[in-house]
């Protein structure tokens, strides 16, 4: 299940456009994380509290609020008993410490005392994680372990040199068959693509992906298992590079 089908199942109870934001801001926030930018990661969680109260406050009085006050929106919340506790009480309270992380260890102002670091990045992604997670959880009827399967598929990457049509995928860009390659798996990723799929998209021969994706597991950009593969971290931060240098033409 891709974050278009969670958004139209989510927004079944919850407002399409908050939905939308939610999605959109978490997966910034893992984004940075993943590519061991700490210091956006806790930034860009600022703005994932704040959908999560509208959101919250929105469950409550079925109002969308631009400028969602989290102090009187939590008060509002403990006293509304027909509320699940969740959403009155553990919502609100872990919403409200990734905000202090933000705004009291460096990320949002200068301190001359401590610096983001991961260790705060990863409290606040496992946060964020559990915070999604239980939206699902309340709000949609897949089980525990289909929306862990769901939460961490949410990092997609959306490029513009890529466009797909059905199961197929093109690169726009004219770069080489190997740079095809790792931007395909890119933009799957964090699914594995089988070599049989890159060989199609990228319209090369089966012994040039060979070559091509051989090269990039030596490099420890490319992770391979039996005729599937996946980006690592290395692989991650190259094409990022790749990207940058597409959009400079």
């Amino acid at each position: 299940m891709n974050s278009k089908q969670i958004v139209s199942n989510l927004s079944a109870f919850i407002d399409k456009h908050l939905v939308e934001d939610l999605i959109l801001d978490y997966q910034e926030i893992k984004r940075h994380h993943f590519l061991e930018e700490y210091e956006h990661a806790i930034n860009k969680s600022g703005k994932f509290v704040q959908t999560v109260f509208q959101i919250l406050e929105y469950i409550r009085t079925g109002n969308v609020v631009t400028k969602p006050n989290h102090n009187e929106i939590s008060k509002h919340l403990k006293n509304d008993t027909q509320l699940d506790e969740t959403i009155r009480m553990t919502i609100p309270r872990s919403a409200k410490a990734i905000y202090d992380i933000r705004s009291k260890r460096g990320a949002a102002h200068k301190s001359d005392y401590v610096s983001p670091n991961i260790i705060d990045s990863e409290y606040v992604i496992s946060t964020c994680d559990w915070i999604l997670a239980e939206f699902l959880r309340l709000f949609h009827d897949d089980n525990v372990k289909e929306i862990s399967v769901i939460v961490n598929s949410l990092v997609e990457k959306k490029l513009p040199i890529i466009e797909e049509f059905e199961e197929d995928v093109i690169v726009l860009s004219d770069i080489s068959k190997k740079d095809q390659c790792l931007v395909i798996l890119y933009h799957h990723h964090p699914k594995m693509v089988t070599t049989r799929n890159l060989s199609k998209w990228t319209n090369s021969s089966s012994q040039l992906v060979y070559k091509n994706i051989k090269k990039a597991v030596n490099d420890k950009w490319v992770y391979k298992k039996d005729n599937k593969c996946t980006l690592t971290k290395l692989g991650i931060k190259k094409v990022e590079e790749i990207i940058s240098k597409c959009e400079s033409l």
